[in-house]
């Protein structure tokens, strides 16, 4: 990953890998309140 090479039309990549870490993040926290709510 060299910055240098990058261009705008990376851009759009960048978009989609910033939304689907924010998706696994929400997705981790989802679980971790459905798992907190079952066991406790």
């Amino acid at each position: 990953m060299n910055i240098k090479h990058w261009s705008p039309s990376h851009r759009e990549g960048v978009f989609w890998m910033a939304v689907l870490l924010l998706a696994v993040v929400l997705l981790l926290m989802l679980t971790q309140k459905v798992a907190g709510l079952l066991l406790g």
